[in-house]
């Protein structure tokens, strides 16, 4: 194929395009990139039923077809172009939907050598789009964006963002306990870390997570072992630590344990799971500091809402009963 120099695409002539679309039928093309598949899922919900394992309506699936997404895009606008030979170059997981954009990219003209199939660690990049009544049901975030403002997939780095990169805020309860609450969203590990001091001591609590690439086999949210523990500090004895208790899946156990309480609730004897009221707390502090900071003073909740019953809090002792210290160990 005889190269082209080629202008600026709004100065190029009638000819040149011409020229140019002709030459792609001897054209050689490598794709390098994210090959992703695309699925559309027709959804009758003249079929649903309340689901016995979520207590939730079913979504019945009627029709479903699959198109290459992403790089594969790329792939089949050259095809659709008569580009003589394209070699796309990447990775898919060996699962269904690998297989699916495999049978896709079947052509002459498309030389699937360079595309790895990853049998552990690796899924194949798939975009559910489900349709109800010919339209694309996006209700859960696109639809909501004029309540809530909350926007997906926005430039973190934009100067339009005003999400607080890092803030404190002191919390004071009526049962005389204080909190301090720091958030730092640029950290080089993501996790959290909890100290507790009371009357007989203090708990450290420190939870580092592993780093999470969607796709890629990893857990959310998993923990390290290294980075995560539980030491107490006894008032006048030597600290020590207490094993960390967790389960399998993401965030060290607690997604399944969160999903449990939400579908198929059991027998909680530490009152761990958080009801509606719990829930309604935990925001109403975090729309205090908004507050807070935007007006620059105190907030109190009792000034936000008004007749929110109290969460089942566990036992604890009250913060004006006798104490004895310890003796010196």
């Amino acid at each position: 194929m005889k190269s082209l120099t080629l202008q600026p695409f709004d100065i190029l002539s009638r000819q040149e395009i011409a020229a140019t679309l002709d030459n792609l039928s001897r054209a050689s093309v490598a794709v390098l990139g994210d090959f992703c598949l695309d699925v559309y899922w027709t959804i009758d919900r003249s079929a649903s039923e309340i689901s016995l394992e979520t207590g939730q309506r079913t979504e019945p699936v009627r029709a479903q077809r699959y198109t290459p997404g992403g790089a594969g895009n790329v792939v089949m606008n050259l095809l659709t172009l008569g580009v003589q030979q394209i070699y796309p170059v990447g990775v898919l997981g060996d699962d269904p939907f690998g297989r699916e954009l495999q049978r896709l990219l079947a052509s002459p003209h498309i030389n699937t050598g360079g595309l790895v199939i990853q049998g552990e660690g690796w899924a194949t990049h798939s975009y559910v789009k489900p349709y109800v009544e010919g339209e694309e049901l996006n209700a859960l975030y696109l639809m909501q964006e004029s309540y809530d403002g909350y926007h997906r997939d926005q430039c973190i780095f934009s100067p339009d963002m005003d999400i607080e990169d890092s803030m404190q805020a002191p919390v004071n309860y009526d049962t005389g306990v204080t909190l301090k609450y720091s958030l730092n969203a640029f950290c080089l590990w993501e996790g959290y870390a909890v100290q507790l001091n009371g009357t007989r001591g203090r708990l450290e609590h420190k939870c580092e997570e592993t780093v999470y690439i969607n796709g890629d086999g990893t857990v959310p949210g998993a923990l390290k072992e290294e980075g995560t523990h539980i030491r107490i500090y006894p008032t006048r004895a030597p600290a020590y630590e207490v094993p960390v208790w967790t389960g399998e899946g993401g965030h060290g156990g607690g997604d399944d344990l969160m999903l449990r309480d939400l579908f198929s609730p059991q027998e909680d004897p530490y009152l761990r799971a958080a009801d509606h009221r719990s829930g309604a707390a935990s925001i109403l502090c975090g729309i205090a500091a908004n507050r807070s900071i935007a007006e620059g003073g105190w907030v109190k909740i009792d000034d936000l809402i008004h007749g929110l019953d109290r969460p089942d809090y566990p036992c604890m002792p009250s913060a004006s009963m006798p104490f004895t210290l310890p003796l010196r160990c």
